[in-house]
């Protein structure tokens, strides 16, 4: 019988976001396979995916990080945690847990494979803060030293090997989507709709992303306003931590004759079912690396109008509207050109968009890939 290869995940935490997410969903096809056996050790204390990891059967470990005073002993932990499991892969996701999986060569044989997954686009090296700065020009310095170094995109395997890190062992892994999750579901619909009180035939214009600069809410909410002014029957519904009405800057965006018409939802827990709810998706960010919302709307049958940000291109094809980085009056003409297609024609591109993601970056497709990596020698 074939002897399973061990992988060690290091990650910095596992609390909500992208690396984390992908983990999650990568451990939730791998961990069931018969080819491999998963185990998780987080830097710092675990946030909320340590109990779905762990539900999946996978052991979820820590370093308990707290602060660099604790330094030296997380990786005396992290060097006796490597000896006791004996894994045949170290695989670090993101800066911090690329550099302790290097560390842990330390003690490990020559033979076991250390693989760095990068989880970050480099538009602007001047705006990282100095810790990440220090970071990215060291982990450059050391990158030849690991077996290979995985990016989500393309344009960030470009960027990070213009700010040294070695070529030849770059490699592209984009995300994968759970497409039996992110489909289009009438139940779902409805459920939303009905929370929402938003009527079945008004078009739901979605906008999903944390609070922050670079995801340019404001450009969102300035493109989105003349559209909601030349259609009565186009309503916004904006997700993401700090998108609501607490948040006094984004809502005095909104002009108050528009205020009922968006619908700021906070953080959410049921994005599959308000993607299903949802007509379009729109992305006015300035900087992405892979970007998952994309992805899972195309998955929920969602037509997608996006800024040329990271890898949104490539994901979008030819079946979205892709317009430049700040160009908030681009955005507002293609969210108006998707409203004013007829029925058909939307339809047609609510299918091909689905098959879009399923045709290229499925979680089974993705997975594959990686297990392939951790098996080859």
């Amino acid at each position: 019988m074939k002897r399973k290869v061990k992988v060690l995940h290091i990650i910095t935490g596992l609390g909500i976001g992208g690396a984390e997410t992908m983990l999650y969903k990568l451990l939730s096809r791998l961990s069931q396979e018969e080819q491999s056996q998963h185990f998780v050790l987080s830097l710092i204390k675990p946030g909320p995916y340590k109990e779905k990891i762990t539900d999946l059967g996978v052991t979820v470990l820590s370093l308990n990080m707290q602060s660099l005073l604790s330094l030296p002993a997380a990786i005396w932990s992290l060097l006796s945690t490597v000896r006791t499991i004996q894994p045949d892969v170290v695989q670090g996701w993101m800066y911090h847990g690329n550099l302790f999986a290097s560390i842990s060569q330390l003690v490990l044989p020559r033979t076991v494979k250390i693989v760095w997954n990068v989880r970050h686009s480099l538009y602007d090296f001047s705006k990282e803060t100095t810790a990440t700065k220090w970071l990215i020009k060291f982990s450059a310095k050391i990158s030849s030293f690991c077996d290979q170094i995985l990016y989500n995109s393309s344009i960030s395997r470009t960027q990070h090997e213009q700010a040294g890190f070695t070529s030849c062992l770059g490699k592209v892994i984009p995300n994968g989507f759970e497409t039996d999750l992110f489909c289009p579901n009438m139940q779902f619909r409805k459920k939303i709709r009905d929370e929402l009180k938003i009527g079945d035939t008004k078009k739901i214009i979605t906008h999903i992303g944390r609070f922050h600069a670079a995801k340019n809410h404001l450009g969102f909410i300035r493109a989105v306003i003349p559209v909601l002014e030349k259609n009565i029957h186009a309503e916004v519904v904006m997700v993401g931590v700090n998108i609501d009405s607490n948040n006094e800057f984004l809502t005095s965006q909104i002009p108050p004759a528009l205020r009922s018409r968006f619908h700021l939802l906070g953080l959410r827990r049921d994005i599959p079912e308000i993607m299903a709810a949802s007509d379009m998706l729109a992305m006015s960010s300035d900087t992405e690396g892979f970007p998952n919302v994309i992805g899972e709307a195309m998955s929920s049958g969602l037509p997608v109008v996006t800024t040329d940000a990271g890898e949104s291109r490539v994901v979008v094809g030819d079946v979205g509207i892709v317009v430049p980085i700040g160009d908030m009056e681009a955005l507002s003409e293609g969210i108006l050109s998707l409203i004013e297609l007829d029925i058909e024609t939307f339809e047609d591109l609510r299918y091909k968009s689905r098959q879009q993601i399923i045709l290229n970056y499925s979680l089974d497709a993705i997975s594959s890939q990686y297990q392939e990596l951790y098996e080859s020698k």
